[in-house]
């Protein structure tokens, strides 16, 4: 009989048993979280491609052309290209936001879900502001992006939940970034209570509303930003052109 080496037969069990966690990790979340990692790596490739002069995936493009992500200036690829050849996806920030409805304003919810590179979710802190809202709701969201649609009911709910137990990103998590960058996140346990509390008392009944979205990409040694928008037509969840600030 064949003798398998000892190492080996430890580097498979290590292997199929990280498998194991892996596994037993994404059956624990919310399933509209698994659904905005999907999509938000979708998006963050789009924005990437677009933002390197390359083609992007159509699904996000409008079909006349003369704008949208298709028309990113040339100038975004040349500043990339100046910095370095690898590019690497650090996290993606989107806005998730809710406008109260009818009987249960006013009042603005403000928030972001972050996508870390390993397809985790985490949040920022949100806010509520006690205001009418000076943007309503994004007409049409709920057909063009269920997973978008989930994620303000994922975060409303959660908000409603006497536990208040919102997976807020950690120093840990962003203690490969410019401490400059990280130190502006909204990370604060006390920030998410007092959300908790006007929410608990509130009774709100949110209707999604979503913005920008931003790719936090390292590369060479800088860290860049880049910046695009979400955009519903007809019933379709399209994106802007890409803008490029760097952060480092």
């Amino acid at each position: 009989m064949l003798a398998i080496p000892r190492t080996i037969l430890l580097f498979a069990t290590t292997f199929l048993l990280s498998g194991t966690a892996d596994a037993r990790r994404r059956a624990k979340q919310d399933p509209r979280d698994l659904a905005l990692t999907e999509l938000i790596q979708d998006v963050s490739s789009a924005i990437v491609a677009a933002a390197q002069g390359h083609p992007v995936d159509p699904r996000f493009c409008w079909s006349g052309g003369g704008f949208g992500i298709t028309e990113t200036k040339p100038e975004v690829a040349q500043q990339l290209a100046a910095l370095g050849s690898d590019i690497q996806v650090v996290m993606t920030v989107l806005e998730v936001e809710g406008a109260a409805g009818d009987g249960t304003g006013p009042g603005y919810l403000r928030g972001s879900a972050v996508v870390l590179a390993d397809g985790r979710v985490r949040w920022l802190a949100p806010s509520i502001r006690l205001k009418n809202p000076t943007l309503g709701p994004t007409s049409g969201l709920p057909q063009a992006s269920p997973a978008l649609t989930g994620a303000v009911e994922r975060l409303s709910e959660t908000l409603s939940d006497p536990a208040c137990a919102l997976q807020l990103l950690t120093p840990a998590d962003v203690a490969h970034i410019p401490a400059a960058l990280a130190e502006a996140l909204p990370m604060s346990p006390d920030q998410l209570q007092q959300a908790c509390t006007v929410a608990a008392g509130g009774a709100f009944v949110w209707k999604p509303y979503v913005d920008d979205v931003t790719v936090l990409v390292r590369v060479g040694d800088a860290h860049v930003a880049l910046r695009s928008s979400f955009v519903v037509d007809a019933d379709q969840l399209l994106l802007e052109e890409v803008r490029v600030r760097a952060v480092e």
